[in-house]
């Protein structure tokens, strides 16, 4: 697993001195940051395990993707354009049909989460 951290999170400013004012202003230590960084990929770890490996792709859902999807999305993007073969886009395709399976699927188990969920109030604000 990849280590992100205060220094990694700093690339995306313009400057370290600009992050670590951001850092002041949220109320975050490094440390903080850190540890919110490594839920995060625990999470992501978790999400890829529950969902990513159990999804299966049929040659049949990717022939009829192809056919109804694919194909009239590039004729329409690019007229005149010679579209790609089904082998030339069948990674392309798989991927697509995936990633949809998989927000699919975790769009239901966030929903039935949410249902399941008690919110007790522990002290009045």
């Amino acid at each position: 697993m990849e280590r992100l951290n205060f220094r990694s999170g700093a690339r995306n400013f313009a400057s370290p001195l600009e992050f670590q004012q951001r850092l002041q202003r949220v109320g975050l230590t490094s440390e903080k940051l850190d540890e919110i960084v490594e839920q995060r990929l625990k999470m992501e770890k978790y999400l890829d395990f529950r969902f990513r490996n159990f999804v299966v792709v049929s040659q049949k859902e990717i022939a009829d993707y192809y056919r109804d999807v694919y194909v009239p999305r590039v004729q329409a993007r690019a007229p005149g354009r010679i579209v790609p073969s089904l082998e030339q886009a069948r990674a392309e395709i798989e991927k697509a049909l995936t990633e949809g399976r998989i927000e699919s699927e975790m769009d239901a188990f966030l929903d039935t989460a949410r249902e399941r969920a008690e919110i007790v109030m522990l002290s009045p604000v």
